[in-house]
């Protein structure tokens, strides 16, 4: 039962089950409903995924419409590929060692053809001795960073570390591409992002061990006319949990992410090889941290699940299972209605009270004031203009502090509450084998 989630939207998770899927609700929609489900599906990257799995369902019009957006996404692909290709060639010329993260990278395990995902940036790991040359090679290449971050004071070759992504600010080139409302239009410029590392230790408070081999397992990789370098399957498995759950602390929508690991545990239910080299490669601790990923996934896309995933999901301790059991689906809640329940399953994650109560307090009270003119200040989260919304700068960015301010109080109530309920359920749990422990 999902209450505070449209029915549209219901509809929708049902027809993308991995398993027994339902397209019965989907079927009946409205041509009005439709149009919503539409937008919603835009905005979560699942328009190719609904196109591809329930084709035989859609309203006419609808089909033709997803049709269309494919063959959108399969022209931004080789712009994808192109841009890939040149900035690879200027990194291998001045010996920058990188490997792909994310976007085409995830061919074919967490999705049968890359054309199915859209990709607005390309994301390269580099180690972090090498991240600021690789970033001058972008810079000769005409790609200009991100100068929101610039404007605020933060110098990233002062302090990388302090960033609350993983990565420098986005570089593209500059053009006179303006965005007309088409997620998959073709001309939709190709960003990069240069990763220094795989997961923000400081940031989470978390630290899954072994992260340091990834770059060590790294392996060759090809696709159409393109080499790369990935993470091995079972690091990238490892990666694509991670990024979910760094996702949901900062508030980020994670549906997407969702339905690609519930695809790929389902499609690797009977791979016993992946699944053993995946148990002898990743210590205990980090894979507890993947099977709250997994528990994510398969909460919103039930999906076939192996022995080992199964085995790592019932082992999670008390305090996780419970607040699965109270806000299961807090974070497709959150698209529609602003929560911060997550907040109690990253402090179920964490060993040191120190540490709980640091994530309480950054997630509750946050410090960090945004600097004016940031993109998304003018509008709802839907990325729609705000209506009666001011244009003087100082006035706009006035209007959006006091929606933030708002926004955290009102956001401050419910989630004590909402933590105290958790707490009262799992206040008897004992230490987990795996290491997790809840002391509030």
């Amino acid at each position: 039962m999902m209450p505070k989630i449209p029915h549209t939207v219901t509809a929708l998770l049902q027809a993308l089950r991995f398993r027994n899927p339902q397209t019965v609700a989907l079927a009946a929609l409205q041509d009005s409903q439709w149009n919503e489900l539409l937008s919603f599906c835009d905005l979560m990257h699942l328009t190719l995924p609904l196109g591809r799995a329930c084709a035989d369902v859609l309203p006419g019009w609808v089909r033709s419409r997803i049709e269309q957006n494919l063959a959108d996404n399969v022209q931004h692909f080789e712009r994808v590929k192109a841009t890939y290709s040149e900035v690879a060639q200027a990194l291998l010329e001045n010996a920058v060692e990188c490997l792909v993260i994310k976007g085409f990278a995830q061919y074919p395990d967490f999705v049968e053809d890359p054309r199915l995902r859209p990709q607005s940036d390309i994301d390269l790991f580099c180690p972090r001795e090498s991240v600021f040359q690789a970033r001058n090679t972008l810079l000769g290449l005409g790609y200009v960073p991100d100068d929101v971050l610039e404007r605020s004071g933060y110098q990233p070759e002062v302090a990388p570390e302090s960033l609350p992504s993983d990565h420098l600010p986005v570089m593209t080139r500059k053009t006179n591409w303006q965005w007309e409302g088409n997620f998959f239009d073709p001309e939709i410029p190709v960003g990069v992002e240069l990763h220094f590392r795989f997961f923000n230790e400081h940031f989470t408070r978390l630290s899954p061990p072994g992260l340091d081999r990834f770059w060590e397992r790294r392996v060759d990789r090809s696709l159409d006319e393109i080499r790369f370098v990935g993470l091995s399957p079972a690091d990238n498995l490892a990666y694509v949990c991670l990024h979910l759950l760094r996702d949901l602390q900062v508030g980020a929508w994670i549906i997407k992410y969702s339905h690609e690991l519930a695809g790929f545990l389902h499609h690797s239910a009977n791979n016993q090889s992946f699944w053993q080299r995946w148990q002898e490669l990743h210590n205990e601790r980090l894979r507890g941290l993947e099977a709250v990923a997994f528990r994510l996934a398969i909460e919103l896309f039930p999906c076939d699940l192996s022995d080992h995933a199964t085995a790592e999901i019932e082992r999670l301790p008390a305090p996780i299972q419970e607040w699965f059991r109270l806000f299961a689906y807090s974070p497709l809640e959150r698209v529609f209605r602003p929560n911060k329940d997550f907040l109690w399953l990253h402090v179920a994650m964490l060993e040191s009270r120190r540490d709980r109560l640091a994530i309480v307090r950054q997630t509750l009270l946050p410090s960090r004031v945004p600097p004016i003119d940031l993109p998304g200040q003018d509008t709802n989260p839907q990325g729609q203009p705000r209506k009666f919304w001011p244009s003087q700068r100082y006035a706009k960015y006035g209007f959006f502090l006091a929606l933030r301010v708002s926004h955290h109080g009102r956001a401050l109530v419910s989630s004590l509450w909402h933590g105290f309920l958790w707490w009262l359920g799992s206040k008897d749990s004992e230490k987990s084998s795996a290491g997790f422990i809840v002391n509030c």
